[in-house]
């Protein structure tokens, strides 16, 4: 449930990613409550980028051992390493078998 509400928060920022969303701010609030963390308030960020921030930490922190990471780091255009995360080493091939079915 916890990937439902942080992705829906990203969603909601990258809508207008020059305020709070209050919606995305109570998405972001539900998963820090569950884990008893305090709720977080719109004052609590200097701006949207700063909210943005913790967001991802809190994706990344909740979501570690999900297999969700690598490809929000490929969405994200980050780095993987030493290597950009869209390279084309990380690209994983369509197996041969799948293809011929296509074919055939």
């Amino acid at each position: 449930m916890a990937e439902i509400y942080l992705s829906r928060a990203e969603i909601l920022y990258e809508q207008d990613m020059f305020s709070v969303n209050p919606m995305a701010l109570s998405d972001l609030n539900m998963v820090r409550n569950r884990s008893g963390l305090p709720s977080l308030v719109e004052t609590d960020f200097y701006n949207s980028f700063a909210f943005y921030d913790i967001l991802i930490l809190e994706k990344k922190r909740e979501l570690i051992y999900e297999g969700v990471l690598f490809h929000d780091l490929k969405r994200w255009k980050s780095k993987i390493g030493q290597t950009v995360a869209t390279a084309p080493k990380f690209i994983l091939p369509i197996p041969q078998s799948e293809t011929d079915t296509w074919t055939n």
